[in-house]
């Protein structure tokens, strides 16, 4: 800590600045780095005891599938992965993953509408939706599909009614219940590599 007082010490405002931010910015690095997802689990899905396995192999990748590898055969969508658009969000230890199909109704498009207190109407597109979350600490994973006019938390999608008293359609709810298996892990990453 003296080190760090002598050296500001000698230091103009600038430097005291840059070095400030280039400290914060190895940091965050360096916790995304140690706080990121290198394994696979084992999930069972209890209602029909089928089994999934979930890999990550960094931030900002990870994989689930069934036994015939393939979303909508699995039960995991009614759409395949490819036709998905995904965002990661990372929050108090769990991984939320957000994902679109913007273009799902584009033949047969149905809308929400809202009318505002001074009359003024808005319709917004209704389209499919899909909220995964994965509780790191209980290794639970939940899936949520549903058709909104946009993303839903899992507080709304768990009373199925979104932020503004639309109510949500759900196409599929899912839970999973899995536990960590490093050496499948390792087995994957070596199949990957060859």
């Amino acid at each position: 800590m003296q080190l760090i007082k002598k050296y500001i010490s000698g230091k103009t405002r600038t430097e005291i600045i840059v070095f400030s931010v280039v400290f914060i910015v190895i940091a965050f690095n360096l916790y995304n780095y140690f706080t990121r997802l290198e394994t696979a689990y084992k999930c069972v899905d209890k209602k029909n005891n089928k089994v999934y396995l979930l890999f990550y192999n960094d931030l900002d990748h990870h994989n689930i599938s069934g036994i015939n590898q393939d979303w909508v055969k699995d039960g995991i969508s009614n759409h395949d992965i490819g036709e998905w658009r995904q965002e990661l969000k990372k929050e108090k230890g769990n991984e939320f993953r957000y994902y679109s199909r913007e273009a799902s109704n584009f033949l047969n498009p149905t809308f929400f509408e809202i009318i505002h207190d001074d009359g003024e109407k808005f319709s917004f597109p209704i389209n499919d939706y899909r909220t995964v979350i994965f509780d790191r600490k209980k290794e639970i994973y939940k899936i949520y599909e549903y058709e909104n006019f946009r993303y839903q938390t899992e507080e709304f999608l768990l009373n199925n009614t979104s932020d503004l008293n639309f109510k949500i359609t759900m196409k599929i709810k899912k839970e999973l219940k899995c536990s960590e298996d490093k050496e499948l892990y390792k087995k994957w990453k070596d199949i990957k590599i060859n």
